[in-house]
């Protein structure tokens, strides 16, 4: 298919499922809670990780080690992808993360732990996370392509739904805090206690884990369902009256394996034809994606360099004497989360209804979000080196919700565009490819997080 002349398609009424649309939009939220989950406990990991050398930097790490380890797994799934049953992929990741976050749970409960064995043991578990949401992700995202794109809308938005959650509870956190005095820039270690907004945290990721799983297995046993019932009509259509060709069939069944056995050095040249095919396939699918492909490297890229590092630094221009309530550094900063989410929430359900960019141009509107960048620089921000062009509470949120709009919309729509732009036989390639350009962009702007972080600041950390 040609890429110029790819428009995109409506999903036709009638087709549509409204609990295949709901069990997807789950399987979204589950594909991106872990991540959302490890983000919105940054106050945990202060207070576990407070006065040590891990404290500054620790956010930042943990993105490029969440987002890295994610690349490198959907590189490796591309790689076997087609020799892999997608639904026991799904059915390990969602049960590895399970684990995974049981095991934090019974972190926080530990309260005498070493520093550096919470910190070790903590990107043990968001490595193991990582890979466990890549393979997750990698394969919703194909199967939701081989239905209508408005499945893999509803992935997307479930994905924003995820985030929403965990930035809710984490508000209302913020607020149940007894509020603490103003301590300048005195440090302020307290023993640690067990942290009770985390053990929500951790236990409500459980809690969506498992409703995931069960959602998927529901899905799994209605195609299974189906599967069977399509084999018994044929079987009944076409194999009542038995013929002399089905009588002999197993005679030669039996003949064809004993003299059809390829030889050692024939396998071998059959294993590089298929393997240079399939490099074929996956470079001539690239290129009919490429332009939903680089819009959606760069719309992540672009906001993982600036979220959540740059953002978490703007604070109330408010003077500390008057920084009470929402304008308190912790639930103003806490409030951008949710701002940040529920305007990526509403970009990836307007996606679903209204897709007015084009796909060939949809990477230029991606690349003039680096605009956002320069916006959020200018704010008021800790130790900023800009001047502030922005010195007040309100522009920031202004900026944040149309940043976080254009995430989710543009994102959405290159999610949707991509596996429709390949060839129908295709489409869970590119929808693995394209889930791949995802977490490449996500793995680049975290990355990039840290000279940005460098050019507001003057510092690294």
């Amino acid at each position: 298919m040609d890429n110029d002349a790819f428009q995109p398609t409506k999903t036709c009424d009638s087709d549509f499922s409204f609990f295949i649309y709901i069990i997807m939009l789950v399987q979204g939220v589950g594909t991106l809670f872990p991540w959302n989950c490890f983000i919105s406990a940054s106050v945990y990991y202060n207070l576990r990780l407070c006065g040590s050398p891990y404290e500054a930097s620790f956010m930042n790490v943990l993105s490029f080690t969440f987002n890295g380890t994610g690349l490198m797994v959907l590189l490796l799934l591309l790689r076997i992808g087609q020799k892999y049953s997608q639904q026991k992929i799904i059915i390990v990741s969602i049960s590895a993360n399970i684990l995974v976050f049981a095991f934090m749970l019974a972190m926080v409960l530990i309260t005498d732990m070493s520093v550096s064995t919470f910190y070790g043991l903590t990107i043990c578990g968001v490595l193991l996370s990582a890979a466990s949401s890549a393979f997750y992700q990698g394969a919703v995202f194909a199967i939701s392509a081989s239905y209508a794109p408005i499945y893999t809308q509803a992935v997307m938005t479930g994905q924003a739904i995820a985030g929403v959650a965990n930035a809710v509870v984490g508000i209302l956190s913020a607020l149940a805090e007894k509020p603490q005095p103003d301590l300048g820039s005195a440090v302020n270690c307290e023993v640690y206690k067990v942290d009770k907004g985390t053990l929500i945290y951790f236990s409500f990721a459980c809690f969506v884990l498992v409703a995931a799983l069960a959602s998927y297995l529901v899905l799994l046993k209605m195609s299974n369902q189906k599967s069977i019932d399509q084999e018994v009509w044929v079987e009944q259509t076409f194999n009542s009256v038995p013929t002399a060709d089905q009588s002999t069939s197993g005679t030669r069944l039996i003949l064809q394996e004993e003299q059809c056995f390829p030889s050692q050095s024939i396998q071998d040249a059959i294993s590089q034809e298929q393997c240079a095919q399939e490099f074929h396939s996956i470079i001539s699918t690239f290129k009919k994606i490429s332009p939903a492909a680089l819009a959606v490297a760069l719309t992540f890229s672009i906001t993982l360099m600036t979220f959540p590092s740059l953002t978490s630094k703007i604070t109330s221009v408010k003077p500390p004497s008057l920084k009470r309530g929402f304008f308190s550094d912790k639930l103003y900063i806490a409030f951008s989360f949710v701002n940040f989410n529920v305007g990526d929430l509403l970009g990836r359900a307007l996606s679903g209804k209204f897709q007015v960019l084009s796909f060939k141009r949809l990477w230029i509107f991606a690349l003039s979000r680096t605009i956002f960048l320069f916006l959020f620089l200018c704010c008021k921000s800790e130790n900023t080196k800009f001047p502030g062009l922005f010195n007040d509470d309100f522009s920031p949120i202004f900026f944040m919700f149309a940043f976080s709009v254009s995430n989710g919309y543009v994102g959405s729509l290159a999610m949707m565009y991509g596996p429709e732009a390949a060839h129908p036989k295709s489409a869970e390639k590119a929808a693995t490819i394209m889930t791949l350009c995802l977490v490449f962009g996500c793995t680049v702007g975290s990355f990039l997080s840290f000279p940005v972080l460098f050019l507001s600041t003057g510092s690294f950390v």
